[in-house]
């Protein structure tokens, strides 16, 4: 664990010193958990949300633009304990405990959370300077050089599934085509870095299964790193260039395929109610607007490939049933999860 709480002492907030965070999240979960094991280790995943800090509070967060936390922890590769809540809410108690031990006569501290992802200290990737973008606000009116219109859907053959192999009864919304060599890449042969985050994009075919409720079947054909990304220890970043390469390969292949969707790495375990971020969902409801374009997440450890796919319905994320194909054109139920075999 290499965040530490950081700490300012007095109104002129003069700089103090540092506390390792490992004691002050033991402390934050011994209320539910046995935290004694030595072996335990922790997860955190920073959120930026509005933060509500109790009335009369002297204690100051100096990192307002993380205020939401989760808190794992973990022992192994499994979880045993998970809380969320605000920085103020989650910190600020077990803070003021410990500085009021350290001088009890100060009734005046701030505090911000140190870690690489958040200091920008951390190994990273910078993306690439972009030449020639034009920033553009469509509400504004003026004239432009350029047009700029929805595109059309692409055609989408109706099939009938049992063709396919697939049970019609076990049919998600949208379902996750995996060939044997786009399920290779993904779980055992695609480099992956264990430093950054990285990313690229799902190259696939889609068709619909018929009925009064659309579902999607989202065969992946090929898996393709991004271009010109950028990608640090907690956060991956498309750039137009990265969305450039990918339109001219789609275009240079002539298969007849789309875009359709992207992944993306999360450097530790997989587990059930932690998957996609708030700013990975945001990423996909503002860029992959289709309605059947996924979002795969691949969990890396180091002995641990998981991935997970995840599709718009409605208003929210939800996972994908995940079929594969161990030859030939027939493809079988994975559940919503595959591993490293």
């Amino acid at each position: 664990m290499t965040a530490e709480i950081v700490l300012y002492k007095g109104s002129n907030q003069t700089y103090f010193g540092r506390l390792s965070m490992d004691p002050i999240l033991r402390e934050l979960l011994s209320r539910h958990v046995d935290t004694t094991d030595p072996k335990i280790r922790f997860a955190l995943v920073f959120h930026r949300e509005a933060e509500a800090v109790a009335d009369g509070s002297r204690l100051v967060n100096l990192l307002p633009t993380v205020t939401e936390v989760d808190v794992v922890m973990l022992r192994g590769n499994k979880m045993v304990a998970r809380t969320r809540g605000s920085v103020a809410e989650l910190f600020g108690p077990v803070i003021q405990r410990l500085v009021g031990r350290i001088d009890p006569d100060e009734d005046s501290w701030a505090f911000r959370i140190s870690h690489p992802v958040l200091d920008g200290s951390g190994e990273q990737r910078r993306p690439p300077k972009v030449e020639g973008a034009v920033d553009v606000d469509l509400d504004t009116a003026r004239s432009l050089p350029f047009s700029v219109s929805r595109l059309d859907e692409p055609g989408m053959e109706t099939v009938d599934p049992a063709e396919l192999g697939l049970d019609p009864k076990e049919l998600s919304t949208i379902n996750v085509l995996l060939p044997a060599r786009a399920r290779r890449m993904l779980v055992a042969d695609l480099p992956l870095s264990r430093q950054v985050e990285e990313g690229g994009f799902f190259l696939g075919r889609i068709r619909t299964v018929g009925g009064d409720v659309p579902r999607y079947l989202v065969e992946i054909t090929d898996v393709t790193p991004a271009e010109g990304s950028g990608a640090g220890s907690g956060h991956f970043t498309f750039t137009s260039d990265s969305f450039s390469a990918v339109n001219r390969l789609l275009a240079e292949r002539g298969k007849d395929e789309v875009l359709a969707g992207w992944y993306h790495t999360h450097l530790f375990s997989a587990t059930r109610r932690m998957g996609l971020s708030d700013v990975d969902v945001d990423t996909h409801f503002s860029t992959f607007r289709r309605p059947w374009q996924v979002a795969g997440l691949l969990n890396l450890t180091d002995d641990e490939r998981v991935l997970r796919c995840y599709g718009r319905v409605a208003d929210a994320m939800k996972e994908c049933k995940l079929w594969v194909c161990d030859d030939g054109d027939r493809y079988r139920g994975a559940g919503t999860r595959l591993e490293r075999e």
